[in-house]
């Protein structure tokens, strides 16, 4: 009689680890890429959220906040749609023209420094607050979208809406 473990239960104690250590590093790299883009964006969540204590007027930031989110992620899906599109010979030259037009832009367009109070006005822009907050997080995201596009053309769709899942999670 043996009293070890068979090959074939080794073998599924393998594969369980393999997948339960795959998916502890999607998680982990979807909490970083949520973190890394969203850091910016945290001082204008402070000053939106200390103006006033109230509950309905926070909850219209998160509602925001939701909306400017799935925006960004839906653009996101659409662009890794379409570099799938593109023929990879291409990509390399396609990428290349990115920093010469944000550098015409920067030349044509500078950029101004916004002050607390510069925010806090395009933040009543609107009429409604969460669609100030979403059009605050839009502006705020073109970071995002530099990082979501290349993450999104690695996954699957299981793992794109897990990854939305986590990230609306995070945005609590």
């Amino acid at each position: 009689k043996s009293h070890g473990i068979s090959p074939s239960e080794k073998r599924a104690l393998v594969t369980a680890a393999i997948r339960w250590g795959y998916s502890m590093a999607f998680v982990l790299s979807a909490v970083a890429v949520f973190v890394s883009t969203s850091i910016d964006y945290l001082l204008i969540l402070v000053i939106l959220y200390a103006q006033k204590n109230n509950r309905r007027r926070s909850g219209r930031i998160l509602a925001g906040q939701y909306l400017g989110l799935a925006i960004l992620i839906l653009v996101s899906l659409i662009a890794a749609f379409a570099v799938h599109l593109i023929p990879q010979d291409w990509i390399v030259g396609l990428l290349g023209l990115v920093p010469l037009f944000l550098g015409i832009r920067a030349a044509v367009r500078p950029e101004s420094e916004e002050g607390e109070n510069e925010v806090l006005s395009s933040a009543q822009k609107y009429g409604s607050l969460t669609v100030s907050v979403a059009a605050l997080t839009l502006a705020c995201g073109g970071d995002n979208l530099g990082v979501y596009i290349p993450y999104f053309t690695t996954l699957r769709p299981f793992e794109i809406a897990l990854m939305a899942l986590i990230f609306a999670v995070l945005t609590l």
